[in-house]
């Protein structure tokens, strides 16, 4: 198999709809130019899926009891398929998975492939820019004499229309070696990696991979340094402290929140955690793409849209609670947001929608090509516009979202 890019030449199709998946089958399709429900159903009801996720749904139920939140979505542009990771059972949620992959809109099965046994929770799977590959990566602790352990991480590829496996990739290093940092393991990404545009690089939060069909992968640390000017980094000044190992001055705050569409959102605190800056890192280039952001308050949690412009920034506070005998932290979202403009480095919108304040509060999915938004709050499912006098829009529906939720957006 010889290498080449695998880089998209076409621009992917605009987003029309938005898919909502909860814990036991069900699903919702909700058309994002009017914000109506397109379709509500339980996968474990249509044809076909029947046999592959078996549950008793009680008459007039909306809750299958089974459990088949699905893992790792990946939707196809170009064969408008959607890929996920099912447990093979719903008694068996930690060892067995199945990759389901479902021709919309109907939710038709399209192809399924069963995986080996993998301890310790789903694979990772990912799709390259051009939808003809499906990558697959699981991983296996093996014990051994004396104490000692060795990981083997397997990358299966597939064609992506018909799940036929077509090369594996598998690599093996000591447990002990791997933890203290003394060698990488090329062959593994996580859930959080995506593929550049070239099709033979994949960022996966500091880790920049390189991928050669025939040879393998190398694994190298994204420099979050390096691209910063000498005026950018006398900035950082304040957030330095001295490594209790080496004596030298380090930033151990710093590091990528984010990572959408060749694009890391870094962010730096201070020890006091009373600053904080922003900024952008063009990973293709490696060049800043933005200018330093100083923001606040700095208990938030940061997100970056999909397309790599917008920064979503929502205030957390940390509160006490009492659950279960046992008193600890726990964030409390304020149903606060500010949004900044990545290339200007100016805050464009600031608002406050109460009913997404909360504990069980969650974001669940930025709208590729719109400034939009949707959240779970106390079960409820809200449209939220990233604007400030837009307001924000429930959806008027039976369905459960919570923080299990999974969102995926496409364009049928």
């Amino acid at each position: 198999m010889q290498n080449h890019a695998l880089a998209s030449t076409t621009k992917p199709p605009e987003t029309k709809f938005a898919y909502f998946f909860g814990t036991a089958g069900e699903f919702l399709k909700i058309e994002l130019d009017s914000l109506q429900i397109d379709a509500h159903w339980m996968l474990p009801r249509i044809t076909g899926l029947a046999e592959l996720m078996p549950a008793y749904l009680p008459r007039g139920s909306h809750s299958a009891l089974g459990y088949w939140l699905p893992h790792n979505v990946r939707y196809d542009t170009v064969h408008r398929l959607l890929y996920r990771v099912f447990p093979k059972t719903a008694e068996d949620l930690e060892d067995n998975y199945r990759v389901v992959a479902l021709q919309l809109s109907l939710m038709e099965v399209d192809a399924t492939l069963d995986l080996p046994s993998q301890p310790g929770g789903p694979p990772a799977v990912l799709l390259t820019p051009d939808r003809s590959k499906l990558l697959v990566n699981l991983s296996n602790t093996i014990a051994e004499d004396a104490g000692h352990s060795r990981i083997v991480s397997t990358i299966d590829i597939y064609e992506a229309r018909t799940l036929r496996k077509l090369k594996t990739m598998q690599e093996t290093v000591d447990e002990k070696d791997y933890l203290t940092a003394k060698v990488p393991l090329n062959t593994a990404f996580s859930d959080s990696a995506y593929f550049a545009a070239d099709g033979n690089t994949i960022y996966d939060q500091r880790e920049k991979i390189m991928i050669n069909y025939d040879q393998g992968m190398i694994k190298e640390k994204i420099d979050l340094l390096q691209p910063l000017t000498e005026a950018q980094r006398l900035r950082l000044k304040p957030f330095e402290e001295v490594s209790p190992v080496t004596g030298k001055p380090w930033i151990p705050s710093m590091g990528i929140v984010d990572s959408k569409a060749g694009r890391a959102l870094i962010s730096v605190t201070n020890a006091q955690r009373a600053k904080r800056l922003l900024w952008i890192l063009d990973l293709d280039a490696q060049k800043v793409f933005s200018p330093l952001i100083e923001v606040s308050p700095v208990p938030a949690r940061l997100y970056l849209s999909p397309n790599g412009r917008p920064i979503i920034l929502e205030v957390v506070e940390r509160r006490k609670v009492h659950e279960s005998g046992k008193d600890y932290e726990r964030d409390y979202k304020t149903g606060k947001f500010t949004i900044y403009d990545v290339v200007s480095g100016k805050l464009v919108a600031t608002f406050e929608r109460r009913e997404l304040a909360g504990f069980r509060a969650h974001l669940l999915g930025i709208a590729p090509d719109r400034p939009l938004m949707f959240y779970a709050a106390e079960d409820k499912l809200y449209a939220v516009p990233l604007t400030e006098n837009a307001p924000l829009r429930r959806v008027d529906s039976t369905f459960v979202a919570d923080q299990w939720t999974k969102c995926i957006f496409t364009d049928r």
